[in-house]
């Protein structure tokens, strides 16, 4: 924790130098609608890509008559979603449905194994971040028109959620000591469930984000201007923050017919074959336009 506010503190100082390293500076506010994605490397499965982008307030101060570093607060939506034709998830647990003397006895006849089937699965992903971002531009050419820049952004999470959809889910249970599947027994988590959809809260981390765009700068008065421009960002933090390893369906022996239902992140799953699978880092990916107006403050 102690190393999370540190980073936070350290950027934030390199903002304050940043609003306030050159003379004259430049107020700006900016918008950055674009494609996004929570991307997940997923074996089987297809991501997409959604709407979203950024929206932000800062500064600009120019280093010397080509170098600019800019500063400020943006918030960013990130928007997508993975797929699945068909997955399926099994793992071993107990239930509660035979009671016996012993507890080790108890265990042994309620040990089985749960599985679940989804076809047409598909997981929707959002996340709101507060980001620090900290960018340098070089404007090249005789009237300094054109620009490049590259920078990173620091973002804390605000919230994140993700909503499971399926056109079925049959949930089935194996007791190896009765060598029995029982695939329609509703009262006690077994049978088929269409149409659904489940959403849940999404936990994740810090991100840190590396940055580039590349434009042109607009005079729309003598003294303010607009800088247009294309930009990507790609995050390598690995946001996931939930337990690693988990079953992708959940059985609940308290509430049977409602069991967890677990983000692709991080959960095991397979699909046909029966190896099992667990998907790679969640990282943000964006790209899109940036339209920024600055305003001269001296």
């Amino acid at each position: 924790m102690r190393k999370k506010y540190t980073i936070i503190l350290i950027f934030l100082t390199i903002g304050w130098l940043a609003s306030s390293a050159g003379k004259p500076f430049e107020l700006s506010f900016w918008g950055q609608p674009g494609m996004t994605s929570i991307y997940s490397r997923v074996h089987g499965g297809e991501n997409s890509v959604g709407f979203g982008g950024h929206i932000g307030i800062g500064f600009n101060g120019n280093l010397n008559n080509r170098w600019q570093i800019s500063s400020g607060l943006e918030i960013s939506f990130y928007n997508s979603s993975i797929r699945f034709p068909s997955i399926k998830s099994s793992y071993e647990t107990y239930s509660d449905a035979i009671p016996t003397g012993s507890e080790q006895e108890t265990n042994e006849m309620n040990k089985f194994i749960y599985m679940a089937e989804y076809e047409n699965m598909k997981e929707y992903r959002e996340a709101l971040y507060l980001q620090i971002p900290v960018l340098f531009r070089y404007f090249i050419g005789k009237e300094k028109r054109y620009f490049a820049g590259i920078g990173a952004k620091l973002g804390v999470p605000l919230s994140g959620h993700y909503r499971t959809t399926a056109s079925s889910r049959t949930t089935k249970g194996y007791f190896p000591h009765e060598d029995c599947t029982y695939t329609d027994l509703p009262r006690h988590g077994f049978g088929t469930v269409n149409d659904i959809s489940v959403k849940n809260h999404f936990s994740l981390q810090v991100n840190a984000v590396l940055t580039a765009e590349a434009g042109f700068k607009c005079n729309i008065t003598k003294k303010q201007s607009l800088y247009l421009s294309a930009y990507i960002d790609y995050g390598f933090t690995h946001l996931y923050k939930g337990k690693k390893e988990n079953p992708l369906l959940e059985y609940r022996v308290e509430d049977v017919s409602h069991p967890i239902q677990h983000s692709l992140s991080g959960a095991q799953y397979h699909l046909d074959n029966g190896i099992i699978q667990t998907s790679g880092n969640t990282q943000t990916l964006s790209a899109g336009i940036k339209i920024q107006w600055n305003i001269p403050l001296k």
